[in-house]
């Protein structure tokens, strides 16, 4: 029997008679994840650790699994683990203040010396906040086709899976639903959506497929508007809102032989593509996974992956937030000027002795911790003490 990595004892039996000796009877299969819930239990892995490995097992790009294998390797974990550290050394300078008050060799700006630090630490975190890449790769990037009926959706869908994934057809409205495809795009993962043509109807299955199209739309990293090269250019009004975005790709289809794009759609962004001779077709599977790799290179640096992580930095955020307007300088937690605030708290930590005085203290840090928790604003009224002071002469 040894440690393993596991942090459990592990032994390896060999068998020499039939039937199997009673020791190995006791023995049972693993459950699936069994030794990775133990390495866990025992702090042989941390949470994201874990996470990464799930993602690791998932992956199904080049990309996803590069960025799992830096998880599991702990790079989110130091991060964190980085960040708890200096929120640890600040929150000791805030509670020596609180306990030390009266005493000469304790810094009268302590407590001031933490802010810079806190300021620097809320950057970084909102930087952190503001990057959505990690779970933008975890998920796959979703680039969604829209255009009029018979501008050529479900002819580009197929072409790019390399298979007949959606039904073609010369009869307007043929896709009525939002149609999925998983694809791999340079090592990135994309989820390709067709969608029904927009335009008025009175039709309402119709007319919920075109809701539903507009709706994912919205929420799609990238949009692919198509347009007939025949229609150019009376542009549709439905298409206004997603043209008018600067990452829209503008494609002008059906520019088969002799029936190309003219220079003025050339010029206004539209780019020509023939998905029956494959005109333009080439350079939209490069500019598509240009597109790709700028939205989901991750780098070298630690990502959020998962909603978790985002939900419980945001709560940090909030929380460090708080803390710089309540430690900001010349007010302290009451919201009372932090000069008389300090000198009224001197001579009340005068007064008290012996355990009276280290009740006194905890009291007080009881009344900050109220504050800083609920992020009272300055000029409320302030929370009652939790209890008088022993050797409050008041009482």
């Amino acid at each position: 029997m040894w440690p393993s990595s596991k942090g459990t004892a592990a032994g390896r039996f060999w068998r020499h008679c039939s039937p199997p000796p009673a020791a190995c009877r006791v023995c049972a299969l693993a459950e699936p994840g069994e030794f990775t819930r133990r390495a866990f239990d025992n702090g042989k892995l941390d949470l994201t650790e874990v996470e990464g490995l799930a993602d690791l097992i998932d992956a199904e790009t080049e990309a996803q699994r590069r960025q799992a294998v830096r998880q599991l390797d702990g790079a989110l974990g130091a991060l964190v683990t980085g960040w708890q550290v200096r929120l640890m050394r600040a929150l000791a300078h805030c509670e020596a203040t609180i306990d030390f008050v009266e005493e000469e060799d304790v810094p009268a700006d302590l407590l001031a010396a933490t802010r810079p630090d806190l300021a620097a630490m809320l950057g970084e975190m909102q930087i952190h906040l503001a990057d959505g890449r990690g779970e933008r790769l975890r998920q796959g990037l979703s680039i969604v086709i829209l255009g009029p009926p018979n501008a050529g959706k479900s002819s580009l869908l197929n072409a790019l899976a390399g298979r007949d994934a959606a039904i073609v057809s010369d009869r307007a409205g043929t896709t009525r639903d939002v149609i999925e495809l998983q694809l791999d795009l340079g090592g990135y993962p994309v989820t390709l959506v067709d969608t029904a043509g927009l335009r008025e109807t009175d039709d309402p299955i119709e007319a919920e497929g075109i809701r539903r199209a507009r709706a994912r739309a919205d929420q799609a990293d990238l949009a692919l508007v198509l347009l007939d090269q025949a229609d150019w250019p009376e542009v549709p009004a439905e298409l206004a809102p997603w043209l008018a975005r600067e990452e829209t790709i503008r494609l002008l289809t059906k520019c088969d032989a002799g029936q190309g794009a003219s220079s003025a759609a050339v010029a206004a962004g539209w780019q020509p593509l023939s998905v029956r001779d494959g005109g333009g077709f080439d350079g939209l599977l490069g500019l598509l996974t240009d597109r790709a790799a700028a939205l989901l290179s991750t780098g070298a640096d630690p990502l959020l992956t998962r909603s978790r992580h985002r939900a419980a930095l945001a709560e940090t955020c909030d929380a460090l937030q708080r803390a710089r307007r309540w430690g900001g300088a010349g007010v302290d937690y009451r919201g009372c000027p932090l000069g008389p605030a300090r000198a009224r708290a001197d001579r009340r930590a005068r007064r008290c002795r012996g355990h009276s005085r280290t009740y006194f203290r905890r009291v007080l840090y009881r009344q900050v911790m109220f504050h800083v928790k609920h992020g009272t604003e300055k000029g409320a009224q302030p929370a009652p003490r939790p209890f008088p002071c022993l050797c409050d002469k008041q009482v």
